[in-house]
């Protein structure tokens, strides 16, 4: 049996020490990149929901047709898993051609006045210029309900003649 010196025992015990540490480290350094990874991907999923929706399928998800001579296209709430139980669509078109796009969902007599502020999930992203609104309107708007798979949800027109010069916000919103 061969008898181990005080310092070889002291060396052994802090080889040991060593490759303990060494081991704790690695299982930190593997957790660290994990959760680096993890935050990674949520940040990814955060900014995919997040960021602006395509308009054409937004404007699916609320059953109406953009023109293909709109401008100033902007969405929120791409899908049916509405950000806020709302999902919207706004663009402009020529004065001259509101009507005939509105009576393709609406009949004369269901548009009425508007004269509040607000048409879409998150306030107008449109700005329309000044102008002077007659006794207090601001507008048009009309609304119905549409159905699909998941349930009846609340549609909503709003539509803003002159909002800039020679064209006409309109305004869509879906909301449960």
């Amino acid at each position: 049996m061969a008898l181990v010196t005080r310092s070889e025992g002291h060396s052994q015990l802090v080889d040991a020490k060593r490759i303990y540490r060494r081991k704790r480290r690695r299982k930190w350094a593997a957790l660290v990149v994990a959760a680096i990874v993890m935050i990674g991907i949520i940040g990814a999923l955060v900014w995919i929901y997040l960021a602006d929706d395509d308009p054409q399928d937004v404007a699916e998800t609320i059953q109406v047709d953009i023109p293909s001579g709109a401008s100033g296209v902007v969405a929120r709430g791409e899908g049916l898993e509405y950000k806020g139980n709302c999902a919207d669509v706004e663009f402009l078109i020529p004065d001259a051609e509101w009507k005939g796009y509105v009576a393709q969902y609406f009949a004369v007599d269901q548009i009425l006045p508007r004269y509040g502020p607000r048409a879409s999930c998150g306030g107008e992203r449109t700005i329309c210029d000044e102008r002077e609104y007659v006794a207090g309107q601001s507008g048009f708007v009309a609304s119905d309900r549409i159905v699909d798979d998941g349930g009846a949800y609340a549609r909503t027109l709003a539509v803003v003649p002159s909002c800039k010069p020679g064209l006409t916000r309109i305004s869509w919103r879906v909301s449960r």
